[in-house]
């Protein structure tokens, strides 16, 4: 499947209470986002393996996939 854009659905919601009023909320409300190169999403329900498809590429380079999120080094012999 390729997506092109990705939008919010016009849904009831008033625009002066969070998250409406986060000011990248509103913009992505408004104009949606509009994808002009390849992007690749993962997705799936809990338990499937989204994470453990990239836990070997993010050791690889030396961080573990949390630390890598957290901004940590992952501390070697563990």
């Amino acid at each position: 499947m390729i997506v092109e854009r990705a939008y919010v659905r016009d849904l009831h919601r008033d625009e002066d209470e969070w998250p409406w009023t986060v000011p990248c909320v509103r913009a992505l409300t408004a104009d949606g986002l509009r994808f002009t190169t390849p992007v690749t999403f993962h997705v799936g329900e809990n338990g499937s393996g989204k994470s453990t498809r990239f836990e070997p590429d993010t050791v690889s380079h030396g961080e573990g996939f949390l630390a890598a999120f957290r901004g940590k080094f992952l501390q070697r012999g563990l």
